[in-house]
């Protein structure tokens, strides 16, 4: 582990509140992995969000039929946030300390933030200030591609929303500029160049990042490829980057591992999420070549546990993870199908290997799921996802359900309201004892609030 000081114009900021909010977006690599030969076991740690206040509107009636389990509703009306949103930033909803309700997201080259107001069913743009977004990346070229993999709002100024920005730039010769972290100081991590051409160099890039919060620590996470002067040793690295208190950044190597070519996305440690549960630590959960990768770090430790990669036979795509009452629960998709594979452990217990969690929608079948967010509520997770139609076809569309704490369907599934082009889902706890979420949707472009009720 090592420490570098920030600016200290970014000191200050932590005498404000954070805010802590689910799991990223990102979009699964196209290769096709191959197994990884490493043994499959972790630990894992999540926090349990905080309640917020209730929705004003009447609750609706959950729907059941005579024989059936009750199921989960939509409570009150849909409340639009915003429209012509970026589908690779998605939305991240985030509760300030103040109670508000706040999304970030992306529109054309900007990032965007608006607070959802419940009790008046409205939604209302705030400025964001992203000032030095622009300097870390530069200029767009002709021919360079902009991405804006996520905005996670933390914090409110006066006049203007704190955010975190993760985004990148690549240029036509597949360079990258990469940045993660505060949108208004310095970043956490990323680099002004990327060679795209490791062979025959000592070096080691950053080859992606996604920064987190959990309403008190700021921390990223960062793959970086490397490979010796002569073209040997080639290797994957994922490394943890917490912020502290004085504004220094701490790194923690979460595990590395030898490959052919650290260039391809493949051999990335991509699509993460994280979680933090107080004094039990932080969990991470990613993807590599294929496989679910899981590790945790405890709070006072300067090393993480032992890697643990996970093969199901097919590519897993972007993970989820949420805990409470000292448990953690991780569920991963399947690129290509509609296969879900999950496991619920003690925080500080080895993991066992993800199994197959069985979620039936409709009767046509399904097709791939992606985008999944989850949230605990005790023993059970609400888990949302989006759902292409079985048989092919370009409809998606997002689903919600309740599992058990044997990762088995309690309720019937629910088709959240949504016009069939859904593209991203994220889950944020408001009441975990009424068993009350609030799903946002970015379907079509257009980023909606959905207050949904659950039995309990």
């Amino acid at each position: 582990m090592f420490a570098h000081p920030l600016d200290a114009s970014r000191t200050s900021f932590f005498a404000l509140s954070l805010l802590g909010f689910g799991i990223l977006t990102g979009c699964p690599s196209k290769s096709t992995p191959a197994p990884d030969t490493h043994a499959a076991s972790s630990n894992t740690v999540t926090a349990a969000p905080a309640p917020a206040p209730a929705v004003s509107a009447a609750p609706a009636a959950p729907s059941a039929s005579p024989a059936g389990p009750v199921g989960c509703s939509v409570v009150g009306p849909s409340i639009s946030i915003a429209k012509g949103a970026r589908s690779d930033t998605g939305a991240t909803p985030a509760r300030l300390s103040d109670g508000r309700i706040v999304v970030g997201y992306a529109v054309g080259s900007s990032p965007r933030a608006s607070v959802v107001d419940l009790g008046a069913q409205t939604a209302t743009a705030v400025d964001v200030d992203a000032s030095t977004v622009t300097k870390d990346l530069g200029p767009i070229e002709k021919g360079s591609t902009l991405s804006l993999h996520r905005v996670t709002p933390f914090a409110a100024t006066e006049l203007k929303m704190r955010v975190l920005v993760d985004a990148s730039v690549t240029a036509q010769d597949k360079s990258k500029r990469i940045r993660c972290g505060f949108a208004d100081a310095d970043r956490i991590i990323g680099s002004s160049t990327a060679d795209p051409a490791l062979a025959g160099v000592s070096s080691s890039l950053i080859r992606n990042c996604r920064s987190f919060t959990d309403g008190k620590n700021v921390w990223a996470l960062s793959s970086w490829g490397s490979t010796g002067a002569d073209g040997s040793k080639r290797a994957s690295r994922w490394a943890f980057h917490l912020v502290g208190s004085d504004g220094t950044v701490h790194e923690t190597t979460l595990g590395s591992r030898n490959v052919p070519d650290p260039t391809l996305e493949r051999y990335n440690f991509d699509l993460p999420a994280s979680v933090h549960e107080g004094d039990a630590g932080y969990v991470f959960a990613g993807r590599f070549n294929g496989n679910l990768a899981l590790t945790r770090r405890g709070e006072e430790s300067d090393a993480a546990s032992e890697l643990s990669l996970s093969w199901f036979n097919a590519a897993s795509g972007m993970p989820a993870v949420a805990a409470a009452d000292r448990s953690v629960t991780v569920l991963a998709p399947i690129a290509g199908k509609p296969d879900l594979y999950g496991v619920t452990f003690p925080i500080e217990a080895t993991s066992p290997k993800p199994a197959v969690v069985n979620v039936e929608t409709d009767k046509a079948g399904a097709g791939e799921r992606s985008s999944l967010s989850l949230v605990r509520s005790g023993a059970d997770s609400v888990l949302a996802f989006v759902e292409a139609k079985g048989g092919g076809g370009d409809a998606k569309s997002v689903k919600l359900v309740v599992l058990d704490a044997a990762l088995k369907p309690r309720t019937p599934v629910l088709d959240v309201p949504g016009s069939g082009k859904a593209a991203a889902v994220k889950l944020l706890n408001l009441d975990p004892a009424a068993g009350r979420v609030l799903a946002i949707t970015l379907d079509g472009g257009e980023i909606t609030a959905h207050a949904v009720e659950c039995p309990h």
